[in-house]
């Protein structure tokens, strides 16, 4: 994994976690240099263990669960290996309903096998799983001219949405988990979305998704 894309992607990293409502101070104040060395000591192996780059954080202000981003320097990362080193994390760090982000050197076959085992490890066990190419992380998607306010909503804010529009999860238009926008806020199976779009003609107008897989 080159240098200059843990730099570039390490502020969007920092970004997601903090949408998450995790606290990344001491991430923050890292320099460049340390970062380097970070990286010159972190395992060219798929590995398990929490390794120097990666970040694990604990307990969240939103739901109190924790979180592990864990770097693959690996230049080609077979999905059937990453989901044995993914259930020992999960058996040895992190809990159920923790999440866990997978960064990769190269790009992934997500479609597949491993999108089976992403959906079925959060439905039995709510395992959230992410997996992001290294290279999606080297600019801040939630900038784009043309991306909505964006907003995960509680349950009890979902409850009272559908009892105003009269819907249900069936009747609301959805969103994709791997929705890039989605994933970058952590979207989950299940959770509803509000977007706010700001037009000089229209104002603000609103409206709400479903996630599914």
């Amino acid at each position: 994994m080159d240098f200059d894309n843990i730099i570039k992607s390490r502020q969007q990293v920092l970004k997601l976690l903090k949408l998450r409502g995790f606290n990344v101070e001491k991430y923050e104040s890292q320099t460049k240099e340390e970062l380097n060395i970070l990286f010159q000591n972190h395992s060219k192996k798929i590995t398990s263990e929490i390794e120097p780059l990666d970040i694990f954080l604990q307990k969240n202000n939103i739901d109190g669960n924790n979180i592990l981003v864990k770097y693959i320097l690996v230049d080609k990362c077979r999905a059937k290996l990453l989901e044995k080193v993914i259930d020992t994390i999960y058996e040895n760090t992190l809990q159920d309903e923790d999440t866990c982000i997978i960064i990769t050197k190269d790009q992934v076959t997500y479609q597949g096998s491993l999108e089976d085992y992403v959906n079925k490890i959060y439905s039995t066990n709510k395992r959230f799983l992410q997996i992001f190419y290294i290279k999606t992380l080297l600019f801040d998607i939630t900038k784009h001219s043309f991306v909505p306010e964006y907003r995960i909503l509680s349950n009890n804010e979902k409850i009272k949405v559908m009892k105003k529009f009269k819907i249900d999860d069936n009747k609301c238009p959805q969103i994709k988990v791997n929705d890039p926008l989605g994933s970058f806020y952590g979207i989950k199976v299940g959770q509803m979305i509000e977007t706010k779009y700001h037009s000089d003609t229209n104002g603000v107008t609103i409206s709400y998704r479903i996630c599914i897989t």
